[in-house]
């Protein structure tokens, strides 16, 4: 009898966001994978024409188990001298 698991596709935007914390390492917040992603460039060194929006990103960071929360950060912002923020890494196989 076949097991019956979640399964969770790797489509563009999960590469991309894998993508991004292979090249910057583990503990970034949601905002700082959002500014890795709007940098990013295709193979051949164009820009992505379609960026995931900030709410696609920390749905996609909290619900697929290739991410893990490491813990929170202080970080500040122009309104806000310090808030607590999430921080992520990719999990470890």
């Amino acid at each position: 009898m076949k097991e019956n698991k979640p399964y969770f596709r790797k489509d563009r935007n999960i590469m991309r966001i894998i993508r991004v914390f292979q090249e910057h390492g583990d503990g970034l917040s949601t905002n700082d994978v959002m500014v890795h992603l709007n940098n990013q460039k295709t193979l051949s060194g164009s820009r992505y024409l379609k960026q995931p929006k900030k709410g696609t990103v920390c749905q996609l960071l909290s619900k697929y188990p290739y991410f893990e929360r490491m813990g929170t950060a202080l970080e500040g912002s122009l309104s806000t001298k310090s808030m607590k923020v999430a921080l992520w890494r990719l999990r470890e196989a």
